[in-house]
Order: structure tokens, then sequence, then C-alpha cells
């Protein structure tokens, strides 16, 4: 590999920050990405949460670690160009919801580049991602004489190994306990050798040519299906967050009923549909008044938008979910917008 790792790059991108606020987390994933990409974070849970970030990025590799004390639901589109490597690296008791199947140690997910991102990571789960370049990654593949795993990526968004990817697992592991040192033991401008002269290769070898069975109890067809309806209802939700909805109106424009409509809800985020339509709207309500002129709008006008029509309801389920009341969220971008 070393044709490959003495290539020159750009200089690397090392942070390391903690958030309570998922609208700031998803514009700084989006704007520090290799290249740009959306990505949405819901809080499902009470609040307030904190939520861990460390990011590492060279010129062909990505790397980002994160945890949070709350559950959180991750959308989005993959970077353009790269191939992605999920792996949970830390679960305690519970695993990631990845396209509506549960995923814990020694998986590797979300392989398939034309699959978008699409989880629900619980609370107090460690896991990384890192994105490869096709092209570093395609001339890794040729050396080792792997070019059968490209095929096989694209065809499959899971690969399960409890043999082989504790290694992997472990690599990870250490990386991340170097570059979080406040002194690094080396620079950071010799890391991505490191990682591909030694991490690219380690990664290939443990993809053995043999898929072992996937060890959850649900069906990936099933699992499948379920995700992809919860993800229309999301699309149709995100849509209409300003505007009437009802659980039978879901039904009626998903063409399905309410009972799978329920469980695959329940399935892939942990709540029913109406429940996750109250989230999102609150999400709506606080994105809607940090940037909000306090001079023209009020917390009542902007909560009527929105459909919640109780004073005292709403400010009670907005605190419980973000850890302070409306007004203060609209008085911060009181001062944000001070000279």
């Amino acid at each position: 590999m070393a044709n490959l790792a003495d290539q020159p790059g750009q200089q690397p991108v090392l942070w390391q920050r903690r958030f309570q606020d998922m609208e700031d987390i998803a514009t700084l994933l989006s704007r520090r990405s290799l290249r740009q990409r959306q990505i949405s974070l819901t809080q499902l849970g009470r609040g307030p949460i904190e939520v861990d970030l460390l990011f590492l990025q060279f010129h062909q590799v990505q790397v980002l670690f994160t945890s949070s004390t709350g559950p959180v639901r991750c959308l989005g589109e993959k970077t353009q160009g790269y191939f992605g490597f999920s792996m949970v690296l830390q679960s305690h008791g519970q695993g990631i919801t990845a396209h509506g199947t549960e995923v814990r140690e020694h998986t590797l997910f979300g392989l398939d580049p034309n699959r978008g991102i699409d989880m629900v990571v619980p609370h107090h789960l460690d896991f990384c991602n890192v994105n490869i370049s096709k092209t570093l990654f395609d001339e890794c593949l040729q050396i080792m004489d792997r070019g059968d795993l490209e095929d096989r990526l694209l065809g499959q968004n899971l690969f399960h190994s409890p043999v082989t990817l504790p290694r992997v697992a472990a690599y990870l592991q250490q990386l991340r306990s170097l570059v979080g040192r406040r002194t690094p033991p080396f620079p950071l401008s010799h890391m991505e050798s490191f990682i591909i002269k030694d991490f690219i290769p380690l990664l290939i070898d443990a993809i053995s040519p043999v898929q072992e069975p996937f060890p959850s109890p649900v069906t990936t067809n099933g699992a499948n299906h379920r995700a992809q309806l919860v993800r229309q209802a999301e699309e149709y939700i995100l849509a209409h967050l300003d505007h009437p909805l009802t659980l039978q109106d879901l039904c009626r424009v998903l063409h399905t009923s309410k009972s799978p409509l329920f469980q695959s809800f329940q399935s892939v985020l942990g709540m029913g549909p109406m429940a996750y339509l109250k989230i999102q709207r609150l999400h709506a309500v606080r994105r809607h008044l940090k940037v909000a002129d306090p001079a023209t709008e009020s917390v009542t006008a902007t909560a009527h938008r929105f459909g919640f029509w109780s004073p005292g309801h709403f400010a009670r389920d907005y605190q419980r979910l973000f850890g302070e009341r409306p007004s203060a969220t609209l008085l911060k971008a009181s001062d944000r917008q001070r000279p």
C-alpha cells in the first residue's frame, strides 16, 4: 500500500465537540463533509441530551465517532464518490436500527452506497462511520486481489462476522483513543498514511467471501418493508408540518391501515406515528424560534402555525423535549441578533 499512502493530500482536520442541539450538529456535518450532503437529526427522547462527536477528515478518508445520551433519528444522503462503513463499537445492550434492522456489535452496516442514511441511534451507544473514497478503495481492492468485494457491497447493506470484525472494532477504538488525547503521540499528517496502510487492508480482509448468518430474528424483507413504510410516512409528515394531519390521513395517503403503520413506527422508531408527528412539529417550532425576530413574531403565533393550540400543553412538551421553555429559545434568538 506504500504507493497509495505516500500520495500528497490536503491538510487533515480534527475536531472534538459536545452538542446539545440537533440542528447545530446537522449543519456542521453537512458543511464539514468531504462533499456537501443533506443530513437531518431529530431528538426522539426527552432532553436535554448531549451528543459527543470526534471527527477526522483527510484527503481520501473521513472518520466520525459519536455517542449520545438520548435517542436520535438520522436521515440524509451519503457522500457521493465514497464507500461508507459503519460499525457499533459499544452498544450497552441496545443496537442501532438501520433501515429497519437492529444492528449491534460485529456487524458492518451502511455498505450500499445507493441507499441513504436511515438510522435510529439509541442512548449511550458508541459507533463509528468511516468513508473511503471510491478511487482509493478500488485501488486497494486491486492490490489485494479482492475485485469480488465491490459487487458484493453493492448488493447488500450488512455484513456480520463475530470472528473477523472484532479486530476492526479494536483498531477503531484504539484510533479514537489516540486522536482523542489532548496531545496525540504523532502528527495528524501521518494518520491518513497509517489508515491506508493498516486499516483498509484489515477491513478488506475482515469482509470474508462467505457471509455469515445475521443474528437478528427479524427477516431483512420484513424490516425493509417496515422501514420503507416509515420513510414514506416521514416524507409526508415533514411536508405537512404546518397542516392538520390525522392518523386516518396518513393511512389514506399511504394506502395502509392503522395496525401495520403503528407497528412499523414502533419497530423502527420506538413510538407511534402521531407521537413522532408531535416531535417533528416541536422541532419545527424550535427551528423557527431560533431565527425569529422577537419584535415581529411570538411563541404563541409560531406554536399555532404548527398545530399547538394549548399554550400550557405546548410549553410543557417543548420543555420536556429540549430542556428549556420556548420563550428562552426566542430570547436567545434576540441576543444573537443584537449588534
